[in-house]
């Protein structure tokens, strides 16, 4: 999971110390490709490393928990950018076998650089003074470990998806989920949300469970890696989608879409790149992108880096985002920065955090879709330069996001 050069206008300071739950990162150091949650994590380490309040990070590993010091962290991050290597493995590496080779020297590597490697329910016993626990990443820390924390507990919690839309899950991972979910809802202090329409949702699922924490909106930020700008090749438009191979990101719609274009002698396709790693699919989706690689109009890329995604973001006719649900919708929100058009359908994640910048259509309505998609075609062709300023496009940046939530932590203490 090398890292690229990305700017993140992280100006606001803290003055309180903090503990930040990196499981996440050390759990997907083998994993080509950052999910959008993974670049979370990553922002909020860049932010806890650059203010000189006391700064520590927790990681669960295979058989305990260890605690980084900021020189540690530092260490750390070298590896996760890619710019040191990870180390070899040592004797509890084999204690998870059935782990990838990559991180196995990983958990390794952080064993080697902790201050302390405890058991999960001896965190409390770390002096860390009043420090805020905060765990961003979706991978919830065991009931033990949370409450033998003392310190404010703050989570953030990207989406219900799984509660909302099973279907769209993995068999046996929506009750696994749930209870991960349910002890987030029982021992925080304070709850995150990304966007207004995932901290109502969080807001009524929660409650209903007893939880009386609030519930914050903190809009994430869009990062803006160094890339080579392109411009779209007139005589060649393409489209791009982008996002984990899975059901919910509903591919299958985009493959129904270009086959009919295919089927049309007057309108040959333009080509479709879709970036994103291999998710769960039935072998179904997986065969059909197999054989629509063969026909010549679709690029499949599942091991690319951020500065190539922008690039290839950057130089497209459109970004076509059909997925059925989504707690935050990132790539509509770095298409707008660049000035890039967006199909998607109307989710009310998107209303909040795109506008009107959108072309709003019904994945019901493929007719909608393909005028759509036309329509950007013949504007491809004419097109001759881009949006180079997020904040012209009045995108969310990460100094917001972060003097939201310091200011509800402040609250709290």
């Amino acid at each position: 999971m090398p890292g690229v050069g990305t700017r993140r206008d992280i100006t606001i300071n803290r003055h309180f110390p903090v503990l930040l739950d990196i499981s996440r990162l050390i759990s997907r150091v083998h994993l080509p490709q950052m999910t959008g949650i993974d670049r979370v994590e990553m922002a909020y380490l860049d932010w806890g490393m650059s203010s000189d309040a006391p700064f520590h990070a927790v990681v669960r590993l295979v058989d305990s928990v260890a605690v980084l010091d900021r020189q540690g962290v530092h260490q750390i991050l070298d590896r996760l950018m890619g710019r040191v290597e990870w180390g070899t493995k040592d004797l509890r590496a084999f204690a998870g076998l059935k782990l990838p080779d990559l991180r196995r020297r990983a958990e390794a590597d952080v064993r080697r650089i902790a201050v302390a490697k405890i058991k999960e329910d001896q965190v409390g016993d770390i002096a860390l003074g009043d420090a805020i626990y905060l765990n961003v990443g979706h991978f919830i820390q065991s009931r033990k470990f949370l409450l033998s924390f003392s310190g404010l507990k703050v989570h953030l919690v990207h989406d219900l998806i799984p509660l909302d839309y099973p279907q769209f899950q993995k068999s046996g991972t929506v009750p696994k989920f749930e209870a991960d979910m349910r002890r987030v809802a029982a021992v925080s202090d304070l709850i995150l949300s990304n966007s207004k329409a995932t901290a109502d949702r969080v807001a009524e699922v929660f409650g209903s469970w007893g939880s009386v924490a609030p519930v914050s909106v903190a809009h994430l930020g869009v990062s803006f890696p160094h890339f080579e700008r392109k411009a779209t090749i007139s005589k060649a438009p393409y489209f791009i989608a982008i996002g984990t191979i899975e059901p919910r990101k509903n591919y299958d719609f985009l493959l129904d879409l270009w086959e009919e274009l295919a089927g049309d002698p007057d309108r040959w396709p333009p080509h479709l790149h879709i970036v994103g790693r291999d998710g769960w699919a039935d072998k179904a989706l997986f065969r059909r992108l197999k054989v629509a690689e063969t026909k010549g109009w679709l690029s499949i890329h599942s091991d690319i880096d951020d500065a190539q995604l922008w690039s290839l973001l950057s130089g497209s006719g459109g970004l076509l985002f059909p997925s059925h649900a989504e707690g935050f919708g990132l790539p509509g929100l770095e298409a707008k920065a660049l000035g890039i058009p967006v199909i998607c359908p109307e989710l009310d994640v998107h209303k909040e955090l795109l506008g009107d910048y959108p072309v709003y259509a019904s994945t019901t309505d493929r007719y909608q879709w393909i005028t759509a998609i036309q329509r950007l075609v013949d504007r491809s062709k004419t097109r001759s330069d881009i949006q180079s300023d997020g904040r012209l496009n009045d995108v969310p940046i990460w100094s917001d996001h972060f003097r939201t939530i310091t200011a509800e932590i402040e609250k709290l203490r």
